[in-house]
């Protein structure tokens, strides 16, 4: 029979929107790809609109809401999109820089089988309904206050639709459904949406029985008894819940109960013999305000007279956080209808007594043998969850209602902490939109496309010829060949390749100053969240130099230089920290991560030969004379001695020892640099100074750069056989040294050999690092010892947080941070974490000796070999890499930590 409650169901869970959209939160923090992802990049052909190109599109945790109307199963998926669209050269216009809000409104679709349910969104209906919505202030690079017009919003949400549409594979939720025979399990379920004005709310109806529900039944669940604080809440219809109850106590029940029960009076006692014989088909089950009531009747028999009785027990459900139990708040009543002799009706009283305490016990011992009527998330979670893709959460029971239609429990969910806010960033220098030529990128496309003899003999030569120049930080694309030339369509600008020697020709008549740089935070995102801003800033903690705020767009570009004026500091190694912001989990919360990428001019492929010794490490300063980090001045790929490309494309080197606390030397640098006639030609300044020395910037033009090394590790003195200071080498760019002099330096002298020495090449431009890992990807394993003759694999870590440090036992920064991990360990290592302080210098004994001095309690990891840091591709100390519990990378630190001023975001626990 229906109940208002249930309706002709056994089971109704109601979900609160909050509660649902804290599972896609769930679900986008996963970073499952089959149920969606927070970035993706796609190529636009639109026939309707005539946009061509390509997206980069950035989304944020979806949020569900309910349309008004009485329709059970539609509804409104919203989330927040950022993308930069770059048009072809045959594209209609298109805005570059779009942000806003998608409201998709569809049909959520259920089938049914003996074995499944299965819910599906399909983003192909003919029916689906595509709303885009700009953001106040998108649609300009700067991102303030200039909104998209009603003609560009139309185009936009055309191209939306057809992405949604044609881009996104259906999404399907299994639900199995259990085996036959199978106790208080799910065997039908059904879903529909509740648009309540007040507590709009996802019901889930279930059958325990194995009786399949009709359309009718569904349309007859109407009542939402969701409150305001309850995640979910289960109604239990009455019918179902009292048959359970009557089948538990009919099985559990004594059928007969025998006594004998002393009398006592003043100087004699009687006694009196006494049967109960329960009649279990007479159990009735009653829910009144508040309880749970149970009755039985039977037979009694009194020294052999004959009578009645009934027993009735009340009974609560409790809530208790973990657990629902059933209780007996009082004691069994007792009613007898006896036809006792007078001289022992006296008896009655004790007889009531006696059947009170043995029912008592009875109930007890079926109190304690049923135990928690729920432990856990419900049957009807178990089987569902896992269909969603969503982790077991923790279920909290708040409280019980019983009604005379049913029983209501309600509850929270908790699935635990949320990840941490990932914070990454690439730093791509981009052709001047004014240079009428493209270098293309020897990328894989471009060598599957070579192996496989796509491309006509001609081009293949062309490719060939370039592939000593530095690549293009973006894909190129063939799309048509005219006579000796190739248009090319790269991310919707359109360039002709011409032959070799013409590029080459404009490739350095190329204005360093005009370079374009671009930051791109594509891939930084907030797991279960929305990103409200990128914040990018270069500096020290006491002083801010640049700081570059994008609200509506992951793209940030500089025209020129990249980190301040020639007139300042010079080009030289430096860090840009992007703090990412916005929210996270529902209700949301603010939430905010950090990142920071080290850079460094590109000097090429450094010196013809390697000579053994230290690395040829430089300082990557702060703005306030201090020191961030080292690195190698040459990226893995370009190590001295390593395959030298066809094409040379490096800087000149030009590496001075100072040998004495002078700097006198320094201005006769700067100033033969500023009067040489090629300044078409690049120079990377080495000054290796002693300990402590500190030199000022040298300051010439856009085309040289500079840096500071203490060569501690010897390895530049080892590469120039250095046995007397001062000296100054000169290296060109094939990495042959040209020219060297012992002794002090004077402008003329030194002005003649750049004028000598000195050719055209690339102009030098500013490079971001890199590890071979990327965010996001699984951490290489390796084994290293943890006790001394005991070794164990990475992947042994999973389900705990890690945290590699790179360190230099000689580098300030490298202490610095190692103090810093220390705090963190001290007050997080009870909770699982792991840090591995991985050195790998060749004294493993005098590194574990610094630690110990230090009092750090961390582990060590020699890494005499390299093999570890050649796994992962080190080339910047400190480098620190958190590994989250599932074994993948979620954030990599370049140098040392950022301090609270300036442009600390938080320190994620």
């Amino acid at each position: 029979m229906a109940n208002a409650l249930t309706g002709e169901f056994d089971v109704v869970a109601e979900f609160g929107m909050q509660a649902v959209n804290r599972v896609l939160a769930v679900q986008h923090q996963g970073q499952d790809p089959q149920v969606y992802f927070h970035t993706f990049a796609i190529r636009i052909d639109d026939a309707e609109t005539a946009v061509r190109g390509t997206a980069q599109i950035q989304v944020s945790t979806p949020t569900v809401t309910l349309p008004a109307g009485e329709n059970a199963s539609k509804i409104t998926i919203h989330c927040q999109l950022m993308a930069y669209m770059a048009a072809s050269h045959d594209s209609a216009a298109v805005p570059e820089f779009v942000h806003g809000e998608i409201a998709v409104t569809l049909d959520v679709v259920q089938t049914t089988s003996e074995t499944e349910n299965v819910i599906a969104i399909d983003f192909g209906a003919d029916d689906l309904e595509v709303t885009f919505t700009p953001d106040p202030g998108a649609g300009s690079e700067e991102g303030d206050g200039v909104a998209l017009s009603d003609e560009e919003t139309n185009l936009v949400n055309q191209i939306i639709r057809e992405i949604v549409r044609t881009g996104f594979e259906p999404v399907n939720a299994v639900v199995r459904l259990p085996a036959r025979g199978e106790p208080l399990r799910v065997h039908h379920w059904r879903f529909r949406t509740m648009p309540d004005d007040q507590q709009p709310a996802v019901a889930v109806l279930l059958n325990v029985t194995d009786q399949a529900p009709s359309p009718e039944d569904l349309a007859g669940v109407t009542e939402v008894f969701l409150q305001e604080a309850d995640d979910f809440a289960i109604a239990i219809g009455r019918d179902f819940l009292v048959a359970t109850l009557l089948d538990v106590m009919r099985d559990r029940l004594p059928r007969s109960i025998i006594g004998t029960a002393r009398i006592g009076f003043w100087i004699f006692g009687v006694t009196v013999n006494y049967s109960v014989s329960l009649d279990l088909d007479s159990v009735r089950v009653e829910l009144g305000e508040g309880r749970i009531r149970l009755s039985v009747g039977g037979e009694l028999t009194v020294n052999n007279r004959g009578g009645t009785f009934t027993v009735t027990q009340d009974f609560r459900l409790n809530a208790d956080g973990d657990n629902i139990s059933l209780d007996a708040p009082d004691d069994p009543h007792v009613d007898l209808d006896l036809n006792l002799p007078f001289f022992l009706e006296f008896a009655e009283g004790r007889v009531t007594d006696e059947m009170v305490g043995r029912v008592r016990t009875a109930r007890d011992q079926i109190l304690r043998d049923a135990g928690p009527l729920v432990g856990g998330p419900p049957a009807a979670f178990r089987d569902i969850l896992p269909g969603l893709r969503t982790p077991d959460p923790t279920v909290i029971y708040m409280a019980t209602e019983i009604q005379s239609e049913g029983v209501i429990v309600r509850g929270a969910l908790d699935f635990g902490p949320w990840q941490d806010v990932v914070a990454t960033f690439e730093t791509i220098s981009t052709w001047p939109s004014r240079t009428p030529v493209l270098l293309i990128r020897i990328g894989l496309t471009f060598q599957d496309d070579l192996e496989q003899g796509v491309l006509s003999q001609e081009f293949r030569r062309v490719l060939e010829e370039l592939q000593g120049f530095p690549p293009s930080d973006h894909p190129a694309i063939i799309t048509e060949e005219e006579g000796n030339r190739w248009r090319i369509d790269d991310l919707g600008k359109t360039y002709l390749v011409i032959r070799a020697g013409e590029a080459l020709n404009l490739y350095n008549s190329v204005d360093p100053s005009a370079i374009d740089y671009e930051f791109n935070a594509l891939n930084s995102w907030i797991p279960g969240g929305t990103v409200r801003r990128f914040r990018w800033v270069h500096g020290s903690e006491e002083r801010v130099e640049q700081e570059i705020v994008k609200a509506h767009q992951f793209i940030a570009r500089f025209i020129g230089r990249l980190g301040g004026e020639i007139g300042e500091n010079g080009l030289q190694p430096l860090r840009w920290c992007l703090e990412v912001s916005g929210v996270q989990g529902a209700p949301p919360r603010d939430v905010s991560g950090w990142s920071c990428g080290i850079g460094a001019p590109a000097v090429g492929p450094g010196l013809l030969e390697e000579v053994g010794g230290g690395g040829f490490v430089v300082e990557v300063p702060d703005s306030e004379g201090g020191v961030v980090a080292h690195i190698e001045v040459w990226p893995p790929k370009l190590r001295p001695g390593g395959p030298r490309p066809r094409h040379p494309f490096g800087a000149h080197l030009l590496v001075h020892f100072s040998g004495s606390p002078s700097t006198s030397t320094w201005p006769v640098l700067r100033d033969a640099l500023v009067a040489r006639r090629r300044k078409d030609s690049a120079v990377f300044v080495i000054a290796v100074v002693p300990r402590g020395l500190r030199v000022q910037p040298l300051r010439a033009d856009a085309n040289v750069g500079w840096a500071r090394t203490e060569d501690a590790e010897g390895g530049w003195a080892k590469a120039f056989r250095v046995t007397e200071t001062p000296v100054t080498f000169l290296v060109n760019p094939q990495g042959k040294t040209v020219w060297q002099q012992v002794g002090p330096l004077e402008v003329a002298s030194l002005k003649a050999v750049f004028d000598e020495h000195l050719v055209a090449g690339r102009p030098l431009r500013w490079q971001q690092r890199h590890l071979k890992v990327r965010v996001g990807q699984p951490a290489p394993d390796f084994i290293f010892e943890y006790l001394k003759g005991q070794w164990i694999a990475l992947r042994r870590l999973r389900r705990r947080p890690v945290l590699l440090n790179f360190w230099k036992s000689w580098s300030e920064p490298c202490l610095a941070e190692l103090r810093h991990l220390q705090k963190l360990y001290d007050r997080f290592a009870r909770d699982g974490w792991v840090i591995l302080a991985i050195n790998d210098e060749k004294d493993s004994h005098r590194t574990r000796e610094l630690l110990k001095e230090n009092g750090f309690t961390f582990n060590f990891v020699a890494d005499t070999d390299r093999r570890i840091a050649r796994l992962f591709g080190v080339n910047c100390w400190p480098t620190t890499v958190s590994i989250n519990e599932a074994g993948f990378v979620h954030r990599i630190q370049f140098g040392v930590t950022p301090g609270k001023r300036g442009y600390r975001g938080s320190v994620h626990t």
